[in-house]
């Protein structure tokens, strides 16, 4: 209690100038989750999950959903609290489509998160009472999934090599595997293309491409001709994530240490180093600045909120680790 208490008043030292009084709420997380107001710099409440983490996804219809190494938690964003959990085993990610009102999982085989022996399985969920509506297998060593603004396709990446799977999110057909670059899957294996992002009318879709000996590089794939575009930074970056600005001109990319801003050809415009490592970022509601979250220690974390010129304006320290983010608008 005390130190919740401290968490609090902690937070509330920091102040919003005017470009961020806007009413966010951020919700973040390791092991339970946080909601933070970012106009008055203070938690508001902590939620209770007791199990790590993956990813989180707000409804649009009040629901925050969290998945997690237990399951899937459904949380009332009134009542702050877990409503209903899904025992799903290790769900590495989550995706809600709020027009269709379905929500999208991606389960881990076995019981080690570390390890990936069996097929990954993506689960189609009704978004009322999340029971199983469809589902169908993709390949081990899958590292995350993103869903198209229309709706219509889910696309997965993996640990590494050149393909990106694409699955009809009507249908649940035979998955389709995209080919970036020369060869198979394997080959290249040390390549990794693991973050998307889309235009806001899904004619585009950005894959972030980085290797161990090759540049970091961005593709620019037509959903609806399947022309790719590559085009390479002159100097190397560890990305962990890319976000497209709310007029599709600009492309952030949170490069763990650093924060790179990139025209949407793929041009370089601008890098802001950081002080510590961030693993996620999410743009916020009026696309006035990209949170990014941070595991300062065992017991600490913190959001960073980055200008759209790649100028860091606040940081908001949080005595908890934090790796997943959702922003809402209310």
């Amino acid at each position: 209690m005390f130190s919740f208490v401290l968490l609090s008043l902690y937070l509330a030292v920091f102040y919003c100038s005017g470009w961020c009084r806007t009413g966010n709420i951020v919700y973040g997380g390791w092991k339970d989750i946080f909601v933070i107001d970012m106009t008055a710099g203070k938690v508001i409440t902590k939620i209770p999950i007791e199990s790590h983490i993956n990813d989180l996804e707000l409804t649009g219809g009040g629901k925050l959903i969290a998945a997690s190494r237990k399951g899937l938690h459904i949380v009332d964003t009134s009542s702050m609290k877990v409503e209903q959990t899904l025992s799903m085993g290790i769900v590495d990610a989550v995706e809600h489509d709020a027009v269709r009102n379905l929500t999208y999982v991606l389960q881990h085989p076995g019981k080690d998160p570390n390890e990936s022996k069996g097929p990954h399985r993506l689960v189609k969920l009704s978004g009322d009472d999340f029971r199983e509506l469809g589902s169908v297998e993709l390949e081990p060593w899958i590292y995350d999934m993103f869903l198209s603004p229309d709706g219509n396709s889910i696309y997965v990446t993996m640990m590494a090599g050149r393909m990106i799977i694409k699955v009809d999110a009507v249908s649940f057909a035979e998955p389709e595997r995209l080919y970036f670059g020369k060869g198979e899957m394997w080959e290249g294996r040390m390549v990794m293309l693991r973050h998307l992002t889309f235009a806001d009318d899904g004619s585009i879709m950005y894959a972030l491409e980085q290797g161990e000996s090759d540049s970091t590089c961005l593709w620019n794939y037509s959903t609806g001709t399947s022309e790719m575009k590559r085009s390479c930074l002159e100097k190397e970056a560890l990305v962990q994530g890319i976000t497209l600005s709310a007029d599709g001109s600009r492309i952030f990319a949170n490069g763990v240490s650093e924060f790179i801003i990139l025209d949407s050809d793929g041009k370089e415009i601008s890098r802001t180093g950081l002080d510590v490592e961030h693993r996620w970022l999410a743009l916020s509601r009026d696309s006035s600045c990209v949170y990014l979250t941070a595991s300062t220690g065992e017991h600490e974390g913190r959001i960073t909120c980055v200008d759209m010129e790649g100028k860091v304006i606040r940081e908001v320290m949080i005595l908890t680790p934090l790796n997943s983010i959702a922003v809402d608008g209310s």
